[in-house]
């Protein structure tokens, strides 16, 4: 690997998947590669979203990269704070802030045919008025699907103040005040918590919370609990324990898959939870609102919510259930489909990302001027182990089509995603090559099989879920189980792609 140091990269995105991506081109072939960000810190998604309770869904020694290990984690589940700590540490051991560009917008990246290389073009977040170009022979595109906040057009003429989760003001005064959250994602579950509980928190209080929901979602209750210190102590000075319990922690979660693919456990599961939700209403004393909380959809269509708190919160007496859509809004005034109108004065947005396109405002040309967004908006998006793209060498995607894993961390999936794409960065410098792609005939047999695949899933049911397109394709979650995915791309079978000479002629 002698020619490894000449080789640049540039990894779009300083969240989990591009310190992964940075880490393993410096760790295998010493490629310092340049990162970009539009944020001013490292963190990605885990450093913009600062909402009240905001906290992972998967426990904390599962939710981490394989091969930097925390045994020092405070809880079951961790919040937004001790996750992003923990990314910024592993970012200081390997150096990765003096390799990134923070409060860097990349607005166009392309592939430039006669020098075999990718031209990428960014500007200062905070300063417009001047371009900067970079020529690099790999591009990572790691900003990930939850970048862009998504507000539905019928609630933009709010005349309140608005906040959305996705870029929380912690300036806002909710004291005395009528509030509404619309949306019944993950995000709405923790805040929606926080939000009752001000009451006993300084003596401040909601007057009223309202909250509109088009459709429910299962819930799953969440084991939360302090890691005792000699817990911490035995991962510390027995890392293969912490191993061990990361392992039972994988398989654990795996089960949640088999539940949502076999008929017979899946029914098991659908009746546990539904009896389970049906009893925490009970204990909050509003069992009336099981028919209008549990979806007739089965569980895992949409991501399943793990909450122990979510639905006594809806039970208090300060919140009241709107369970149906927004029509519009006027001035303060919210008008449901159903045509009732509320006046509130906040306006909570817990509609989550725009991850129809996956790349955002990035906009990407391949061979001949291919823009990206244009091949995927045509039909399926098109990609060959979900990392490459026939028609722009050299670059590797990271949770984008189909990477989406509804039962387990996706962390596992940006790994097997990265590696992957070293293997490809590997036979490039072993053979001296210029670049590789999938060859289309590849893409359409893997893109074939993923979409046949996917059609007797829970995924591809009927329910509204940000896993499927406008078309009501399911384009954001991959068709197996996390397992499956890894032996998917744990070889990237040369024979499938395409590779070019220094001389950008075809060599097979």
């Amino acid at each position: 690997m002698s020619n490894a140091s000449k080789k640049t990269a540039a990894v779009l995105g300083a969240g989990f998947s591009g310190m992964c991506a940075a880490i393993q081109l410096k760790k295998r072939f010493g490629i310092v590669a340049d990162l970009f960000d539009r944020n001013d810190d490292i963190g990605g998604t885990w450093l913009t979203n600062k909402y009240p309770g905001c906290a992972c869904d998967i426990p904390s020694h599962l939710y981490s990269l394989s091969f930097e290990p925390n045994p020092l984690w405070s809880k079951q589940y961790s919040g937004q704070e001790e996750i992003l700590q923990y990314m910024q540490n592993v970012a200081q051991k390997y150096d990765l802030y003096a390799q990134t560009k923070f409060q860097t917008e990349v607005i166009c990246t392309t592939w430039l045919e006669d020098i075999q290389k990718w031209k990428v073009d960014w500007r200062k977040t905070t300063d417009h008025s001047q371009l900067f170009t970079g020529l690099y022979d790999f591009l990572f595109i790691g900003i990930g699907p939850l970048n862009i906040p998504f507000t539905p057009e019928e609630l933009k003429g709010f005349e309140g103040t608005v906040v959305h989760t996705a870029v929380w003001d912690n300036s806002v005064d909710f004291t005395g005040k009528r509030v509404a959250v619309v949306g019944s994602g993950s995000r709405q579950e923790f805040i929606l918590y926080i939000f009752v509980q001000l009451k006993s928190k300084d003596d401040l209080y909601l007057f009223l919370l309202l909250f509109y929901q088009r459709t429910p979602a299962w819930i799953m209750q969440r084991s939360q609990f302090d890691t005792p210190d000699f817990i911490k102590s035995l991962f510390v000075y027995l890392p293969f324990v912490l191993y061990i319990y990361r392992c039972y922690v994988f398989f654990k979660f795996l089960y949640l898959f088999l539940a949502l693919h076999s008929t017979i456990i899946g029914k098991l599961a659908r009746s546990y939870l539904e009896g389970s939700m049906k009893k925490e209403l009970e204990r909050a004393g509003k069992p009336e609102l099981a028919p209008l909380l549990i979806p007739p959809f089965a569980p895992g269509c949409k991501r399943i919510g793990v909450s122990s708190t979510y639905l006594s919160s809806l039970a208090r007496d300060n919140v009241t259930l709107i369970p149906c859509a927004v029509k519009s809004v006027h001035g303060r005034t919210i008008v449901d489909v159903n045509g009732d109108e509320n006046e509130v004065d906040i306006l909570v947005l817990a509609t989550g990302y725009n991850v129809k396109g996956f790349t955002g405002n990035l906009k990407v040309y391949g061979r001949n001027g291919i823009g990206l967004l244009d091949e995927w908006s045509k039909e399926f998006p098109k990609t060959y182990k979900t990392v490459n793209v026939h028609g722009f060498p050299n670059m590797f995607f990271m949770i984008g089509p189909s990477s989406g894993i509804g039962h387990s961390t996706v962390v596992s999936v940006m790994e097997c995603q990265v590696d992957l794409a070293m293997q490809c960065i590997k036979r490039i410098i072993d053979k001296n090559l210029s670049a590789v792609e999938p060859s289309a005939a590849a893409q359409d047999a893997f893109v074939a099989k993923l979409i046949k695949d996917l059609k007797p899933t829970v995924w591809n049911t009927d329910c509204v879920s940000w896993y499927k397109n406008d078309g009501g394709q399911v384009t954001g979650v991959w068709s197996g189980s996390i397992i499956s995915f890894w032996w998917e791309l744990r070889k990237s079978e040369p024979y499938n792609y395409i590779e070019y000479a220094l001389n950008n002629h075809k060599v097979q």
